[in-house]
């Protein structure tokens, strides 16, 4: 098997970024799901329900994250500058967050039309692998959706698209 593309999400939903290589750590590739955004219910934030998140471009700068959508871009540092966490729901399991400031959000909701808020799922942080999938009872997992990893074959990608 070649693998012929490394792609990362840093923030849950938006576009994706390819890489030529990548550092994978125990929750998944380095950089990939670490932040997400949640509605007022502390719910994450999906494509599914808003599609313009696909048009919010991210890229991974040496001290934060640039997010951008037509012309309009915002620089966020890696980390909150805020100590408030959140507890947040993803599918059916819940983990803490921390949340980034107001000016951040606001640009998020006024991007989406939509107030929501970014959260960075920080390093103490366990939210387990299910149980059905884990390797081990152990196995902890980004805010994806289930798992540290996610490979498809390019035929399957094809078929899918």
């Amino acid at each position: 098997m070649i693998l012929s593309e490394i792609n990362i999400y840093p923030i849950k939903s938006l576009s994706g970024i390819s890489l030529n290589n990548a550092v994978v750590e125990k929750r998944g590739l380095q950089f990939d799901r670490r932040w997400m955004l949640i509605d007022e219910k502390q719910n994450f934030l999906t494509q599914r329900n808003f599609p313009k998140m696909a048009t919010v471009s991210v890229e991974i700068l040496e001290n934060g994250l640039r997010v951008s959508l037509n012309n309009d871009e915002l620089v966020i540092p890696l980390e909150p500058n805020t100590n408030e966490t959140e507890s947040v729901k993803i599918w059916s399991s819940r983990c803490r967050a921390q949340v980034y400031e107001d000016n951040i959000n606001e640009w998020f909701s006024d991007a989406l039309k939509t107030n929501c808020r970014l959260v960075l799922m920080p390093a103490e942080t366990k939210r387990k692998v299910s149980y059905f999938y884990a390797v081990h009872k152990d196995d902890v997992v980004s805010f994806a959706d289930a798992y540290p990893f996610l490979l498809i074959g390019e035929n399957s990608l094809t078929d899918l698209n």
